[in-house]
């Protein structure tokens, strides 16, 4: 699949060359239909919703982790281990889940073939 900067100036080209007459409007759909250029401005949303979500995570984890640091030397010593088995078996069966089905592209981001 071409790179989305070079789908990006072929949408530019191509509009161009149809006002001027250069192409059909029938080669303008095939183009449009093989390079998708119809789903630019839809990939472009999801990746600000994604990148939005993931700052809010981020955020959120920070929350709990300062919650947890400001509150850690007056919590009891058995309330500690259990926090800490909670969040291990949690972890883990959360890897368990995006392991069995996770697809492929969530395992090609992780390295794993």
């Amino acid at each position: 699949m071409a790179s989305e900067r070079f789908r990006h100036q072929l949408r530019e080209e191509v509009e161009q060359w149809r006002t001027e007459g250069l192409i059909t409007s029938e080669l303008y759909e095939q183009l449009t239909h093989r390079y998708q250029l119809n789903e630019l401005d839809r990939v472009a949303r999801n990746r600000f919703v994604i990148i939005l979500l993931g700052l809010g995570a981020i955020l959120i984890g920070l929350a709990l982790i300062t919650f947890v640091a400001a509150n850690w030397q007056v919590w009891s010593r058995t309330f500690k281990v259990f926090l800490l088995l909670s969040l291990f078996v949690v972890v883990n069966s959360i890897g368990f889940y995006l392991w069995r089905i996770g697809g492929d592209r969530w395992q090609m981001r992780l390295g794993q073939v």
